[in-house]
């Protein structure tokens, strides 16, 4: 019987896997936790995004920017630019242009999430089978596709409620916006800790060498952030560090523009319209840098 069922289970399985690779649906899971989200976008620059072209590397700050022809934005929730790095320099090949976050290049390298995505078996597998990639395993999408079902059975039936986040009344976004403003105040009154900030940007200056020996164009950019965070000891500690690393007469920096013309959603993640404008001011200076 144990027999027949993991025969049964690998002819589903590899039924599935012909399905994926000859018709290549465009599934993707969007309800998943923050290491799965990393690991699905991670997967797609390794599988999907011819890589020669341009990447985006950085913290959940930067990971939803678009519009940047050319670029894959590889910036990962809850890490930081050299958690993409570790993935990008694995590559034969290295991108043209390397777009690298300066504001929290302090945070550690997450070896667990960096060696399970550079994993010399799974990659090559996951490169000839789409099925094992983290998109499309066949239980999160059906559950996927059941859930986005289900939702739009349901959106016509839903009343607003005000005590639903998301539909709150001004006063109550703004006491929530004062609370987590809060916290990145504290957050910020301290600079870096020495160390480990040291230590990350000693590994970060072997990268950018490297990169830029292989041809790559390195060019480091801060995302804005609330005009109450932007002059704190610790902004003003890791611009002063950037400089003196990576010097502004040698590397490329996008200037900052002024905080007051963003938005953000909690002191440091821009919301939508914020992200959409500073996308395209990207775009504008990366073109100037082309010059």
């Amino acid at each position: 019987m144990v027999v027949k069922a993991l025969m049964v289970m690998g002819v589903i399985f590899a039924l599935y896997a012909v399905f994926i690779a000859q018709v290549k649906p465009y599934w993707s899971i969007s309800h998943h936790k923050e290491q799965q989200d990393n690991q699905i976008k991670a997967e797609k620059y390794l599988y999907d995004y011819r890589q020669e072209h341009g990447v985006v590397v950085g913290s959940s700050l930067s990971s939803h920017l678009g519009n940047l022809p050319g670029i894959y934005n590889l910036a990962l929730d809850g890490l930081s630019s050299l958690d993409g790095l570790a993935i990008v320099m694995k590559q034969k090949s290295p991108p043209r242009t390397v777009l690298i976050e300066i504001n929290f290049i302090d945070r550690e390298e997450n070896t667990s999430f960096t060696g399970l995505v550079n994993n010399p078996v799974l990659k090559p597998a996951k490169r000839l089978f789409m099925s094992m990639r983290a998109d499309k395993q066949p239980l999160s999408v059906v559950v996927e596709q059941l859930q986005m079902t289900l939702d739009r059975l349901r959106a016509p039936f839903i009343i607003p409620d005000p005590a639903v986040p998301g539909s709150a009344t001004s006063a109550q976004q703004a006491s929530r916006y004062t609370e987590l403003l809060t916290k990145q105040l504290e957050r910020y009154a301290q600079a870096p800790a020495p160390g480990v900030f040291e230590q990350q940007l000693g590994k970060l200056r072997q990268a950018v060498s490297l990169l830029e020996q292989q041809g790559a164009r390195v060019v480091f950019f801060e995302m804005p952030v609330d005009c109450r965070l932007d002059d704190s000891p610790r902004a003003k500690a890791v611009r002063v560090a950037f400089r003196q690393y990576f010097p502004q007469a040698t590397y490329s920096y996008v200037p900052r523009p002024a905080c007051a013309a963003y938005q953000t959603a909690d002191g440091i993640h821009l919301d939508a319209q914020s992200v959409t404008k500073y996308s395209y001011f990207l775009q504008e200076q990366l073109a100037k840098h082309k010059r």
